[in-house]
């Protein structure tokens, strides 16, 4: 529709005009214009600045039923538009995150009773051992041997012969999982009198992602660049990336 159509449908509806009653989510406050230059529009003033309030429905009013209720003797200033919608905060954006779909598959090591460690599973070829290896007894971790504990993947495949529907593979569902799944490992060592000190997740775009916000008492969770960067990156990423890992590591050394 153009210009001309939309202004004789408006004038139709006895719609002259649109007032903006809440800010956009996200947007930056706005700042109404200077109205002392255009006598028509002067007389809009009193319905931004007064009686403005988080009571008033989101919506679109006529000028006319705005200008019934609201007095016109008052002078245009510019001040922010009230903002009756919260504007998101980082919380905010995490918790709308949490109906994003993710995919993953991660594997468990514990190479100590007093650590857990959670690599992607595509990272256990050769040259990602060796270096998981060396970061350990960089932190005086020796062991003979480091086998997988247990596989996470996400979502869980169910078996053909179970008639149930698929397990949902959102955000929110996979961090729930992963949390309690972690608790379980704490708690079944603190049976076994060897509490978990600490978790190494060496994945940091999912791992900052799933373990944002996520705390589970006495048990802190290390979010480090992935093994494979620190192996395969080019000279200055895998500087960096081991810089990190060492900051994030070396008060564990004597663990």
């Amino acid at each position: 529709m153009n210009e001309v159509q939309r202004l004789a449908y408006l004038n139709a509806m006895d719609v002259i005009s649109y007032i903006p009653r809440v800010n956009l989510p996200g947007a930056k406050p706005s700042m109404l214009c200077d109205l002392t230059d255009c006598a028509v529009l002067l007389d809009m003033a009193p319905a931004l600045t007064a009686n403005i309030s988080q009571e008033h429905k989101v919506g679109k009013e006529s000028l006319t039923q705005l200008q019934s209720g609201l007095a016109t003797n008052k002078v245009a200033t510019a001040v922010p538009v009230s903002a009756a919608v919260q504007v998101p905060t980082k919380n905010n954006i995490v918790k709308d995150a949490a109906q994003i779909n993710v995919r993953f598959h991660w594997v468990i090591f514990q190479p100590v009773q007093e650590l857990l460690i959670l690599l992607p599973a595509a990272h256990q070829e050769n040259s990602c051992m060796q270096l998981l290896k060396n970061i350990l007894s960089a932190i005086d971790i020796k062991y003979s041997a480091i086998a997988p504990l247990e596989n996470f993947v996400w979502p869980p495949a169910l078996p053909a012969s179970v008639n149930l529907a698929p397990v949902s593979n959102s955000l929110g569902d996979a961090r729930e999982t992963v949390q309690a799944l972690l608790e379980g490992y704490q708690l079944k060592q603190q049976r076994l009198q060897q509490p978990l000190r600490n978790i190494l997740v060496f994945d940091d775009n999912l791992g900052r992602t799933l373990f944002n916000d996520m705390i589970i008492p006495e048990l802190p969770i290390r979010i480090l660049p992935s093994l494979q960067v620190m192996s395969v990156s080019s000279p200055e990423k895998i500087a960096e990336a081991k810089r990190i890992t060492w900051q994030k590591l070396k008060d564990l050394k004597k663990i």
